[in-house]
Formats: structure tokens, sequence, C-alpha cells
């Protein structure tokens, strides 16, 4: 087959949580390669650079709603309170990897009222492979 299209989607007919990409109704993406990597509904040739996140998540934070929201100076990237990020099962370390933004401002938050930096707070911005814990940001794993 030349050049197949292709559809991502979350496997539910639920209208209130189905998640597609591209939307209903519209065409999938083409393939025009033998490899490609589809982050954050843009096609690449290759797989693209990022910048990964991680936060250590208080305890008394949401542990399945911890999310991510990031924008680069005045440009807005996502719509509030942004996207789901990464468990690594039984510890509290989450991820998210960056793609596409070369400097993005991230804010953490548990989708209810809790957040870092906070409420009318610029976000932190990141450049590089960052950790968060506890009030501090390393590029690298913190080992407490």
């Amino acid at each position: 087959m030349n050049n197949p299209r292709v559809i991502f989607n979350n496997n539910t007919t639920d209208a209130a949580t189905r998640q597609q990409h591209p939307g209903i109704n519209q065409p999938g993406i083409e393939i025009t390669e033998d490899e490609m990597w589809v982050v954050n509904e843009t096609a690449y040739s290759q797989k693209p650079q990022g910048i990964t996140v991680h936060f250590y998540r208080p305890s008394d934070w949401e542990y399945w709603d911890t999310r991510i929201y990031f924008y680069e100076d005045n440009n807005i990237l996502m719509e509030w309170p942004g996207a789901l990020m990464n468990s690594q099962m039984y510890d509290n370390w989450l991820t998210y990897t960056i793609y596409g933004v070369d400097n993005p401002k991230v804010i953490f938050n548990d989708s209810k009222n809790k957040q870092i930096p906070g409420v009318l707070q610029p976000g932190h911005l990141v450049t590089q492979d960052v950790w968060y814990k506890n009030g501090s940001w390393t590029a690298y794993e913190p080992t407490d």
C-alpha cells in the first residue's frame, strides 16, 4: 500500500472521554516514509528531540490526575489544566516529555486547586531535562 493514512484514538466509544487524532471526519496522517514519529499531533521523519520534565508528586496530590501545563512566552500551547503526566508505578515520580518547544515554561497541577508554581506566578523555564522535588529544580535526579 502506498502512503497509508493512520488515525490514533484511545479505544473508547464514550463521547465524553473519546480522544482521537486527527479529529472525527478528518483524514488520517499520511505515512510517507518507512519510519515516522507522531508526537503531540505533529508528524516527524525521525525521532524528535524533547525535554523531559520529572516531577516528584507531593503526598497530598491526586496521583492519577497530576498534570503538566506548559507555554512559551505569550504563546499558549494547550488548554488548562494541561496533559496528564506519566507515572512510574509504585513511586511518586511522574514524567512528561515536551516536544517541539524550545523554551517551555511549566506549571504542575492536580487538576483541582493545587499547583506549582502558585497561582498568578509564571511557569518555570526549562531548557534541558529537569527534576523537581520538594521546591528544588535540578538537572539530575535527586538522591534524597
